[in-house]
């Protein structure tokens, strides 16, 4: 008898314990996103090359500003602000139209092409799992119809300290070398 309510007592536990375990869902990549970096229109062609051109753009311009290129392009840089905002290489097209798009934490942006409307950008570096990506616009009402994803390239320059300790490393080596002639 005592077996047997501690197996049923097990088993409700147990039901109890998954019943409390939240379920996955996908998060969905929208103008509201922590992640939403601005958006350039109107949206042309998705051609990879063009849109890391787009992305590009759009990273140099000031939180909460707007802008053109020389190509009549207007820009709208978001309120959101992120390290590290490194030169978009294009790296993989999601396709068409996909609802869903699943990150490994690897690209740095996220781009969602919306007919002749607009692109908008997302910062997804370090972001990993299932996210949705909107299926309408907004900008021009215009629906989904292209994902891109882009690396981030970015240049790292030493800072002064390092600077020093080469410059003082050089003269000392230079300083040693003439010693060495002078005998």
């Amino acid at each position: 008898m005592k077996i047997k309510q501690l197996i049923a007592g097990s088993i409700v536990g147990v039901a109890v314990l998954l019943a409390q375990v939240p379920s996955a869902q996908a998060v969905t990549l929208d103008f509201t996103s922590a992640s939403y970096l601005g958006y350039e229109t109107p949206g042309h062609p998705a051609d990879a090359s063009a849109v890391a051109g787009y992305v590009n753009y759009l990273i140099t311009l000031a939180v909460n500003t707007t802008g053109t290129d020389g190509s009549g392009n207007g820009y709208v840089r978001s309120g959101n602000t992120f390290n590290n905002l490194g030169t978009a290489v294009p790296q993989t097209d999601f396709g068409t139209a996909p609802a869903t798009v699943t990150l490994d934490g690897s690209l740095q942006y996220l781009t969602a092409h919306y007919g002749n409307g607009a692109q908008v950008v997302w910062d997804v570096l370090g972001l990993t799992g299932t996210f949705d990506v909107m299926q309408n616009g907004g900008v021009a009402g215009n629906g989904l119809s292209g994902v891109l994803g882009f690396n981030g390239s970015t240049t790292t320059v030493p800072d002064g300290g390092s600077t020093i300790m080469l410059l003082g490393a050089a003269l000392s080596g230079l300083g040693l070398v003439a010693r060495r002639f002078k005998k």
